[in-house]
C-alpha cells in the first residue's frame, strides 16, 4: 500500500516543478506579447499542483480520490497550456526567420533595381562610345555620373555634313541604292568618331554630330577631333569612288564639309538618347557648310587648337557665308602628315571607382 502511494505522489511533485521551470524559463511574456496576468495565473496554478503533490507524499486519507482527480485535471490543463506556449515559441522563431528572409529578399530586390536603373542609363550610350568604354562606365559609378543629363563639360564639337547630298540623292539609280550608300557611310563615320576617342551624338540624315569632351577624350580632345575629321574626309573619297555604280550621274562637287567649335556643352537626354546642346553645337553645325573636303573651325576652337598643337596642324584663315549671320571668319585646319603621340584617354588611365 505504501509503495502504491509513493509512486503517484512522486510523479505529481516532479511534474509540478518541471512545469513551473518550463513556464517561467521561456521568458516569453514580453517578447511574445503574453500578458503578465496570464503568467501569474499559470504560476499560481502550478503552485497549487505542487501543494497537492506535497499532500500526497503523506499517507492518503480516504478522501484522496477527489484530490487525485483534481490533480489529474490540473496536470492535463498545465500540459495543454505548455503545448500552446511551445507552439507560440515555435511560431515566434519561424516569424523571426521569415523577417530575416524578407530582409534579405528586400536587399536583393534593391540591388536588382539599382542594376536595372544603371542599365537603363547605359541604353542611351549604345553605339555612342566604344565597348571598352561601356565596360568602364558599368564598373565605375563616378565615371558613369559624368554622362548624366544636365552635366556641363568642355568639349570640341564636330559636325559632318555631306555636301550636295540632295543632288546625290537625285542622281542615285533608285532610293535603295542611295540608302545603302548613306547607311554604310554613316556607320563608318560613327566608327571613326569612336575609334578616335570621341562620342557619337547622332546621325543627322546627311551626316553626323559628335563631340570630344575633355573628361572623356582627354587633354588631346581637340587633336582627336581634327584626326577624326581628316579620316572621315578620306573615307568619303574612297567610299564615293567605290559606289559609283549606285548613281546615274557621278558629280565631282561633293564630299564632306566639317565644322568644329569648342566651349561648354550640356548633356541632355532626348528620347532616351544622349545628346549635347550649347553654342559650340550651333556653330559647329553652321561651319559644316565648309566646302567639300574641308575642315572649318570657329574662333574659340582655333585658339584652343593653336595653343596646344601649333606644331602638328596647319591653320589658314578664310571666310564662310552663314545664313542669318552673313560672312564670318573661319579657319581651315589640317593635320600635318607627321602625327603627334596622343595622351592616354583618362578613363583608361584610372582605376574603376566603387559602383
Amino acid at each position: 500500500m505504501d509503495t502504491q502511494e509513493d509512486k503517484p505522489s512522486d510523479r505529481p511533485a516532479k511534474l509540478g516543478a518541471s512545469s513551473t521551470r518550463d513556464l517561467m524559463g521561456l521568458g516569453l511574456a514580453s517578447r511574445l506579447g503574453v500578458s503578465l496576468d496570464l503568467v501569474q495565473k499559470l504560476r499560481l496554478r502550478n503552485e497549487s499542483i505542487a501543494r497537492l503533490a506535497e499532500q500526497l507524499r503523506s499517507p492518503l486519507p480516504d478522501t484522496s480520490g477527489p484530490l487525485l482527480a483534481q490533480l489529474a485535471g490540473l496536470r492535463a490543463q498545465a500540459r495543454k497550456e505548455q503545448e500552446l506556449l511551445d507552439r507560440v515559441d515555435k511560431l515566434s522563431k519561424e516569424l523571426s526567420r521569415t523577417k530575416e528572409e524578407k530582409g534579405e529578399t528586400d536587399k536583393q530586390l534593391q540591388q536588382t533595381l539599382a542594376e536595372y536603373a544603371a542599365e537603363r542609363e547605359m541604353r542611351h550610350l549604345v553605339r555612342k562610345v566604344s565597348e571598352e568604354a561601356v565596360d568602364k562606365i558599368r564598373a565605375d559609378a563616378a565615371f558613369r555620373g559624368q554622362f548624366s543629363p544636365g552635366k556641363l563639360h568642355d568639349a570640341f564639337v564636330m559636325s559632318v555634313d555631306i555636301r550636295s547630298s540632295t543632288q546625290l540623292m537625285l542622281n542615285a539609280k533608285d532610293a535603295s541604292d542611295f540608302a545603302a550608300f548613306v547607311t554604310e557611310l554613316c556607320d563608318k563615320l560613327g566608327d571613326i568618331v569612336v575609334s578616335n576617342g570621341g562620342i557619337l551624338d547622332k546621325f543627322t540624315g546627311d551626316g553626323v554630330l559628335a563631340f570630344f569632351p575633355t573628361f572623356y577624350s582627354g587633354d588631346d580632345a581637340g587633336y582627336r577631333a581634327v584626326l577624326a575629321a581628316t579620316e572621315a574626309i578620306e573615307f568619303f573619297v574612297d567610299h564615293y569612288r567605290n559606289s559609283r555604280e549606285c548613281f546615274k550621274v557621278v558629280i565631282e562637287d561633293t564630299g564632306l564639309g566639317i565644322g568644329i567649335d569648342y566651349g561648354k556643352v550640356q548633356l541632355v537626354d532626348v528620347g532616351g538618347s544622349l545628346s549635347v546642346v550649347g553654342e559650340p553645337v550651333v556653330y559647329a553645325c553652321r561651319f559644316s557648310a565648309a566646302p567639300a573636303g574641308s575642315v572649318y573651325v570657329n574662333q574659340p576652337a582655333k585658339e584652343a587648337l593653336t595653343a596646344r598643337y601649333a606644331a602638328h596642324i596647319t591653320v589658314a584663315e578664310t571666310s564662310l557665308y552663314i545664313k542669318g549671320s552673313g560672312s564670318v571668319i573661319a579657319y581651315e585646319v589640317k593635320a600635318r602628315s607627321e602625327r603627334m603621340v596622343l595622351t592616354e584617354l583618362p578613363w583608361r588611365a584610372t582605376p574603376s571607382a566603387a559602383t
